[in-house]
C-alpha cells in the first residue's frame, strides 16, 4: 500500500502490513510520541478508506511501536507553526482533517481494534476510543492535556466524555486527571484490558480468524483478558467508592465557580475521610492552574453534548477551535509548551482568575459562528457508539436492573451472564450498587 512505497530514507509515519485478512497499522513517529501531524492523519485516512472499500480486509489492527506512546494527540509543534503566526486557514484545515479521520474511524463497517500499548492523550486516545474495540494494557495512560496549552478537550471528546457515568466525564475533561490500565475499562473509555504479555496471543488468535464478526472478535478479546486475570482478582477502580461519590457531589454544577467553591468546602469538611479531603485539594489546585476560558467552554460543551449527535459534537468543537486559535491563551500555551527554554514558566492566562471573569468577555467564544464549516467524508451519524455493548455495563443500566431485583448478588450474576468472560463486571456492579442503591449495605 502507499505508505510502504515511501522513500527508505524517510521512515513512514504509519507502517502498514496486510496478512491473513488483517490490515495492521503501526504508528511510527516514536520520537514524537506518535503525535498526529498532517502526514499521519492523511496516511491513516487513506489506508482506512482503501481497506474498507477496495481491499480484502477483515479487520484493522492499530497500535504503536513497542516501547512508544500510542499517541500524544495533536502535534503541538505543527499547531504552533500555524497558530502563532496566525495562519488560521491552514490551522483550521489541520483540525478539519483530524476530525474527519476520527469520524471515519467511528463509522467504519470493518472491525477496528486499537491496542493502547502506551500513553494515549487527548486526540491520541480518540484514534483508539472511536474504534469498534479499544484495548487498554498495563502501559496505557489516558488524560486530556489540552487545557495545559490554553485550549479545550476536542477530537470528539465532547461526545464520549459527556456519556460517561455520572459526573466522571466532566471531572476528567476539566481536571486532566490521568487514568491507567484497567481504570479505562471501568470508566467506559476502553472495551477490554489485556496485559502487554498477552498481546502476542491476542494477535495470533486474530490471525486464525477469517472475516470474523464483531461478536466473535469480542469473544476472543474477552478470552485473552480473562485468561490472564479473573473477574474477582481484577483491581478496583481508582475513582470508585467514596471518590466517585465526591466527584458526583462536586461536579454536578453548571458553573465552574460553584464546582471550585464546593471543592474548597470539601477540603474543610471533617465528616469526609482524609482521602476525600486530599482528593478535593488536589482537584481544586488543578482547576486553579487552568485557563478560566478553557474551563468555562469545556463545562458548557460537556453539559450540552450529551444530547448532540457525534457529527454535531465535532461541528461544535470545530467552531470552538477556530475561536480559541485567535485568543491569547492558546498562543501563550503553545509557545510555552514548545519552547524548551520556557517550559518551566507559568503561563499567563487572560483572564487569569475565573472569579474575576467578566461574562461579557465569554460572548466572543460563542458568537458569531466561526467562518469555516466542517464537512465529513461520509454522511453517517450516531447518538451512541454502536458497539457500546462490548464495554462494561453503564451505571444507568445497572441501576435500571436494580429497580426490579432485590438481591445484590443476583444483579451481579445477571450482568455476568450477559458477559460471562468480561473482566471487571462484578467489581463495577458492586461499586455502583454500594454507592447508588438502597442495597448498598449488603454490597459492602
Amino acid at each position: 500500500m502507499r505508505c510502504l512505497t515511501q522513500s527508505a530514507v524517510t521512515q513512514p509515519v504509519v507502517q502498514c502490513q496486510q496478512r491473513q485478512g488483517i490490515q495492521e497499522l503501526t504508528l511510527n513517529r516514536s520520537s514524537k510520541m506518535n503525535a498526529m501531524n498532517l502526514n499521519l492523519i492523511q496516511t491513516l485516512s487513506d489506508e482506512l478508506w482503501v481497506g474498507e472499500n477496495l481491499g480484502n480486509v477483515g479487520l484493522f489492527l492499530v497500535r504503536a511501536q513497542p516501547g512508544s506512546a500510542f499517541s500524544a494527540g495533536g502535534d503541538i509543534q505543527e499547531m504552533r507553526g500555524l497558530i502563532v503566526p496566525k495562519d488560521y486557514d491552514s490551522a483550521s484545515q489541520w483540525f478539519r482533517q483530524a476530525y474527519q479521520l476520527l469520524h471515519q474511524i467511528a463509522t467504519l463497517s470493518t472491525p477496528y481494534i486499537a491496542v493502547l500499548n502506551g500513553p494515549a492523550l487527548g486526540g491520541g486516545f480518540s484514534l483508539g476510543g472511536y474504534g469498534t474495540f479499544c484495548v487498554a494494557t498495563d502501559s496505557t495512560v489516558f488524560f486530556m492535556p489540552e487545557a495545559n496549552f490554553g485550549y479545550i478537550p476536542d477530537a470528539g471528546s465532547s461526545f464520549y466524555l459527556s456519556r460517561l457515568d455520572g459526573q466522571l466525564g466532566v471531572y476528567l475533561g476539566l481536571t486532566g486527571k490521568s487514568l491507567m490500565g484497567m481504570d479505562l475499562v471501568y470508566a467506559g473509555l476502553a472495551s477490554h484490558y489485556i496485559p502487554s504479555a498477552a498481546l502476542p496471543d491476542m494477535e495470533k488468535g486474530l490471525r486464525k480468524m477469517i472475516s470474523p464478526s464483531h461478536a466473535v472478535i469480542n469473544q476472543l478479546l474477552d478470552k485473552c483478558s480473562s485468561t490472564h486475570m479473573s473477574d474477582e482478582d481484577v483491581p478496583e477502580f481508582s475513582l470508585g467508592g467514596e471518590i466517585r461519590q465526591a466527584i458526583d457531589r462536586c461536579f454536578q454544577y453548571d458553573d465552574v465557580r460553584m464546582i471550585m467553591v464546593t471543592l474548597k468546602n470539601e477540603t474543610m469538611d471533617t465528616s469526609q475521610s482524609d482521602r476525600v479531603r486530599a482528593w478535593a485539594q488536589e482537584t481544586l489546585t488543578a482547576l486553579e492552574s487552568r485557563p478560566p476560558a478553557s474551563l468555562i467552554v469545556t463545562l458548557h460543551q460537556l453539559r450540552h453534548s450529551r444530547n448532540r449527535s457525534l457529527v454535531r459534537c465535532f461541528e461544535k468543537e470545530y467552531h470552538f477551535c477556530q475561536k480559541f486559535m485567535q485568543q491569547h491563551d492558546m498562543r501563550e500555551g503553545l509557545k510555552l509548551k514548545t519552547d524548551p527554554s520556557s517550559r518551566k514558566q507559568q503561563p499567563k492566562w487572560s483572564p487569569a482568575n475565573v472569579f474575576h471573569l467578566d461574562p461579557a468577555y465569554m460572548v466572543s467564544y460563542f458568537h458569531p459562528p466561526s467562518p469555516r464549516e466542517l464537512r465529513m467524508l461520509n454522511s453517517k451519524d450516531m447518538m451512541q457508539h454502536p458497539f457500546r455493548h462490548y464495554k462494561l455495563p453503564s451505571e444507568q443500566e445497572i441501576l435500571k436492573v436494580a429497580e426490579t431485583m432485590t438481591v445484590p448478588e443476583n444483579i451481579v450474576d445477571y450482568f455476568k451472564s450477559l458477559q460471562p468472560r468480561k473482566v471487571g463486571v462484578s467489581k463495577k456492579v458492586r461499586d455502583v450498587l454500594s454507592r447508588k442503591s438502597s442495597l448498598s449495605s449488603v454490597c459492602q
